[in-house]
């Protein structure tokens, strides 16, 4: 399995499996923060893309992840989870 596949446990909490996320801006592949009582955007890891389907596409079939330095940070500190949740 992919680390992309898994939740994330970093130092600062919960990111969700990678998935298909939506802003203003367009269609993107993310991960989404667990607050606990709630979820909030917690990375970008894609390009745009124009519609939810070439988005959805993408994450099944591979894409250029987008090498940022929130987006190491986040991999460099954190530890997957091998049973699909934490």
């Amino acid at each position: 399995m992919k680390v992309f596949d898994k939740p994330l446990l970093t130092k600062y909490g919960r990111y969700t499996e990678l998935k298909v996320l939506k802003s203003a801006a367009g269609y993107y592949l993310g991960r989404l923060f667990d607050e606990g009582d709630f979820m909030s955007p917690g990375s970008r890891e894609s390009g745009y893309f124009k519609t939810e389907e070439e988005a959805k596409f993408a994450l099944a079939n591979g894409f250029e992840w987008r090498d940022c330095m929130e987006n190491q940070s986040l991999y460099e500190n954190s530890f997957t989870s091998s049973s699909g949740g934490v």
